[in-house]
């Protein structure tokens, strides 16, 4: 079961780094105003994407 719910995870962490992926388009949009913003959530999903590259290293998902 936690292979289930490890794959579970895994694909809702996709669907979230997504949804990030697209405020940071939608902000981009805006200009120079939303340049910290876009920043700040680059960063988020950055840290994200390793998060999950390294728990994938770990036997999290096969």
């Amino acid at each position: 079961m936690a292979a289930k719910e490890s794959s579970g995870n895994y694909t809702d962490f996709q669907e979230r780094i997504r949804e990030l992926r697209l405020i940071i388009k939608s902000c981009e949009r805006h200009g120079a105003q939303a340049d910290e913003q876009v920043g700040r959530l680059k960063a988020v999903v950055k840290g994200m994407e390793e998060v999950m590259k390294r728990s994938l290293s770990f036997g999290g998902k096969n």
